[in-house]
């Protein structure tokens, strides 16, 4: 969108470019323009959007207002389908992380080790480690569904390993153990 940015600047400079001049070719600019804007991406919407407006005034910017309100209105929808693929693609991610999760509680449980590739999370993928993984070990971020006892068992004998190997910054930490029954945070909440 660079060359965009400074094609209108190029433009547009004052009343003495050449669309400002002409209406026949003012016309044919939004016209064009017109045609083009249901094809554009967001990156080249947004120019149109944010600079033709303050580039021009007065018949210009009346004649181009339209022009501006309908690349509004697709950066607007295009916006707002890129939101909603992304909620998409998140739901799909945290329910494989959830799967993925139920699966390292089976094999801790049948090993009573911390799984290898736990581990090599807290190493190589320290981002999805903490900001996904953890949170749903920890029980910060609903989704991970245990139906037995004896999974909420394995997932704390797991969470106390994970702690116990230093792989459970501090402040999570301290943030799992209040919301555990029977410590003074929860007693408060019931009391």
């Amino acid at each position: 969108s660079g060359g965009l940015d400074d094609w209108l600047r190029s433009t547009f400079p004052s009343d003495t470019c050449a669309l400002c001049k002409s209406r026949r070719a003012l016309t044919a600019f939004v016209n064009c323009w017109t045609r083009l804007v249901p094809e554009l991406s967001v990156h080249e919407l947004q120019p149109l959007v944010q600079l033709l407006p303050t580039l021009v005034a007065g018949k210009i910017r009346d004649a181009t207002a339209d022009l501006v309100m309908l690349a509004r209105t697709r950066l607007r929808d295009l916006t707002a389908v890129a939101e909603e693929a992304s909620k998409q693609n998140e739901d799909a991610d945290h329910k494989r992380l959830c799967t993925e999760i139920v699966k390292l509680l089976e094999a801790y449980e049948c090993s009573g080790k911390v799984p290898q590739v736990l581990l090599e999370y807290s190493i190589f993928k320290q981002s999805l480690y903490r900001k996904r993984l953890l949170p749903l070990l920890l029980g910060f971020t609903p989704g991970l569904e245990l139906s037995t006892r004896s999974q909420r068992l394995t997932l704390d004998n797991l969470v106390e390993e994970l702690i116990a190997m230093d792989k459970v910054p501090l402040n999570m930490i301290a943030e799992y153990k209040a919301k555990q029954p029977g410590s003074a945070a929860q007693q408060r909440k019931s009391g």
